[in-house]
């Protein structure tokens, strides 16, 4: 059976920013996303997370989070360069917590996600 993930942000979060960024670059959606203004609670509750996950994606090309979705799992993501048919997409990793470092995840797993990503974006002509 496979592991259920939950999303860092609330579903409603997460859904009211897709329905309103349709067509839109990722910088765009980044901005988007880090506004307040669509329902505060879920923006205070998950500021700082948020602003580490786009400060590590711009230091190292993905980002990484355990144990906040669920204590059980760790993960990490890389964003697709360029949006597909309006949409942007992101690439995630998932896997056990328990025996899994942060180290594994930024010396491993997260530069082994983003080779996987560039070649994609290689073979789309990105």
């Amino acid at each position: 059976m496979s592991p259920t993930v939950q999303w860092t942000l609330s579903d409603e979060y997460q859904f009211k920013m897709i329905a309103d960024i349709p067509h839109e670059t990722p910088a765009t959606v980044r901005q988007k996303i880090a506004c307040p203004c669509h329902l505060p609670q879920e923006w205070a509750q998950h500021r700082e997370g948020v602003t580490q996950a786009f400060e590590d994606i711009d230091k190292h090309g993905f980002c990484s989070v355990a144990g906040a979705w669920r204590s059980s799992l760790a993960a990490v993501a890389v964003p697709l360069g360029t949006p597909i048919n309006g949409m942007s997409l992101a690439f995630n990793l998932t896997v056990p917590n328990h025996g899994t470092t942060s180290q594994d995840l930024y010396d491993d797993l997260g530069p082994r996600l983003l080779a996987l990503v560039q070649g994609i974006e290689a073979m789309l002509g990105e």
